[in-house]
């Protein structure tokens, strides 16, 4: 390793190799030739397994089982791997049985991966077995560090404080499209944020993490100024309160498109316990269950719950546990019945899911919303003329019936109108769960240079709308030669009508029709 230059490749041959506190170089992408199955590098606790300094985002560590780490020192980090002021990419690794214990008192968090400052990339892991004395048994993110968290199986780590699974502590996050699955801690049992400015939560499974003597079995958040969670489940999580997720008073919390469900606790908030801010929309509630009588959502007053479906939870649906503050605000949600929720004063004849005092709930969904949300993946924002646009329709339906829809889009030229650019399209969205749909346009020589805003939106129809997105792209005119790009002046106007890769019609030229002004596909 230390021959090593920057941009070159160490290729390693199956096998066990028996060593520990290996210096990844800056700019050296390490990999194996057949995969973690069976090439393993092995520390036998006389030290962590890898450790990177100051690298950039070209170093790659990739295809190895890295097993047995142990820092010797009692204030240490990273077990596996430590990432210092680094930035490497770390994917396709299996990362276990490596800790951060030591018999002396001292700073011990990350037993799997330690990011202190930089922006590793962590994709496509499995982070399993692995202990920390502090934080972050599986993944812990520390100071000034940023890290993009992807495509991680994250199961069965334990850490004796916070954040069994993942912690973020003073740091910010992206953590997406993971399974966070039968971790332990006493705050977090999956992921714990903790004293961090922004965090994204978004289309994970948190399910059988436990907190088994505090809060937060799924998630736990603390001291947190902004953290947003899109998309994700939480499902059989347990703790004593919040079994599914836990906030503080200082946390601000807002939650869109998440299913909490099966989830349990010993006293408060089998679903959600939030003493800070939180905003919960277009969620949904069910079957959770507490050993008191609050299986749903413990929140302050003043918060928010909108557009969600509440059903078959422990005792209290939602519950004002600060009403001092203010009523909560749980209008235009689905409480299991039409009558809608029960309370013993204010809707004594409900038969739907009942409700604590100070919970304003009228009006209230005379059925179930359909709950179906978009989402819109462009696979690239900047194009030539003559280059396809494509993009990926993501519906998802977090409801636990199958929905079929419509899903339409226009495009704003730039400095020009709305025009149609898909046609109604059908789709079915299965229960708990969700559908992609591949869209590609041709980009012509004379489309107008700038950017254009693409907007989706699914209903049943276009005057009766689920939900809708957009992205920004740019048409720039220009070559590429090698990699470096060349732009050239904007000199041709609009003059022949884009066609899309399949057989959806797409006219750039012409005036958005009436009927499509009329029902709704506007921004």
């Amino acid at each position: 390793m230390e021959q090593m230059m920057y941009g070159d490749t160490i290729l390693v041959a199956p096998g066990v190799y028996h060593e520990h506190d290996i210096a990844v170089r800056n700019g050296v992408y390490l990999t194996s030739e057949a995969g973690p199955e069976v090439t393993c590098i092995r520390a036998h606790g006389f030290g962590r397994v890898l450790y990177c300094e100051g690298s950039d985002s070209i170093t790659v560590i990739e295809g190895f089982m890295i097993r047995g780490g142990s820092p010797a020192s009692p204030d240490s980090f990273g077990g596996g791997i430590l990432c210092i002021d680094a930035s490497p990419t770390i994917r396709n690794n299996i990362i276990m049985k490596n800790t951060v214990f030591h018999a002396a008192p001292g700073t011990m968090s990350g037993g799997g991966i330690a990011c202190l400052g930089g922006s590793p990339s962590i994709i496509a892991n499995q982070i399993r077995w692995n202990g920390a004395f502090e934080s972050g048994g599986g993944i812990y993110v520390g100071v000034g560090a940023a890290p993009l968290i992807v495509e991680n199986a994250v199961r069965g780590n334990h850490s004796t404080c916070r954040g069994g699974g993942i912690a973020v502590e003073e740091g910010s996050a992206i953590i997406r499209d993971n399974v966070i699955s039968n971790n332990a801690a006493v705050l977090g049992g999956g992921a714990s944020i903790v004293r961090s400015t922004s965090v994204l939560i978004e289309r994970n499974g948190f399910a059988e993490n436990v907190s088994p003597v505090d809060r937060g079995g799924g998630m736990g958040i603390t001291d947190t100024s902004s953290v947003t969670l899109i998309l994700n489940k939480f499902v059989a999580n347990s703790a004593r309160n919040g079994g599914g997720l836990y906030s503080d008073a200082t946390s601000t919390l807002i939650v869109n498109g998440t299913v909490f469900t099966d989830n349990r606790v010993g006293q408060r908030g089998g679903a959600i316990f939030s003493q800070g801010n939180l905003n919960l929309d277009a969620s949904r509630i069910s079957h959770n269950a507490s050993g008191s009588s609050i299986g749903g959502v413990v929140c302050a007053g003043g918060n928010h719950i909108h557009n969600c479906v509440l059903y078959e939870n422990d005792g209290d649906a939602v519950y004002n546990w600060l009403p001092v503050l203010d009523d909560v605000d749980a209008t235009g949600n689905w409480w299991g019945d039409s009558t809608g929720p029960y309370h013993q004063l204010s809707n004594p004849r409900g038969q739907g899911e009942s409700v604590g005092s100070h919970i304003d709930f009228d009006p209230w969904e005379l059925e179930a919303p359909p709950l179906v949300l978009l989402d819109l993946f462009p696979t690239s924002t900047v194009l030539l003329r003559g280059e396809e646009l494509t993009y990926a329709a993501q519906m998802s339906n977090i409801t636990e019936e199958d929905h079929e829809g419509l899903f339409a889009a226009a495009v704003r030229i730039p400095e020009g109108p709305l025009v149609p650019a898909l046609t109604p399209t059908q789709f079915v969205a299965p229960a708990d769960s969700f559908v992609t749909l591949e869209v590609s346009h041709l980009v012509p020589q004379g489309a107008p240079l700038g950017t254009y805003l693409y907007i989706g939106k699914i209903g049943t129809s276009m005057s009766s709308i689920w939900d809708s997105a957009s992205f920004s792209f740019d048409v720039v005119n220009g070559t590429f030669l090698g990699s470096t790009f060349h732009t050239e002046a904007q000199s041709d106007v609009l003059t022949q009508t884009l066609s899309p890769g399949g057989c959806l019609p797409f006219d750039w030229q012409e005036e958005m029709p009436r009927t499509w002004r009329e029902e709704g596909i506007s921004e």
